[in-house]
């Protein structure tokens, strides 16, 4: 079985790892300052593989919301922690990795949305 806590914290830590920009888990605060990425769970969804050894695929999903300057400096950010995930496939036993980066207009920040989701086997 997969501990969906450390998988997430894996998540941040990647991301944290990738970019040299601050990184938590949550929502954008009123106290927070840009640049600032953002990490929420966006769902998951298991699936039984082999009951005796309670083994089974996992997809998990995760909204990444990149909150910055300048809309360069988003899209540099976006397109590290893109890279990052695609790095560490290999290395995480993750696979099936699909996104989706989307502008999103906010009042004083360039943000860029990225709808990731990715399967795992445990």
């Amino acid at each position: 079985m997969i501990d969906l806590d450390q998988l997430t914290q894996d998540v941040i830590d990647l991301i944290k790892n990738s970019v040299d920009v601050r990184v938590k888990a949550g929502w954008i605060g009123s106290d927070d300052s840009i640049p600032l990425v953002t990490v929420l769970v966006n769902g998951h969804i298991i699936s039984p593989i082999y009951s005796p050894f309670q083994i089974a695929r996992y997809e998990v999903g995760f909204q990444i919301d990149v909150w910055h300057n300048t809309m360069k400096e988003a899209d540099q950010v976006a397109n590290q922690i893109i890279q990052a995930f695609v790095n560490a496939l290999p290395t995480k036993c993750w696979y099936a990795l699909r996104y989706r980066i989307r502008d999103i207009q906010e009042e004083g920040a360039f943000r860029k949305m990225i709808d990731l989701s990715f399967k795992v086997i445990g």
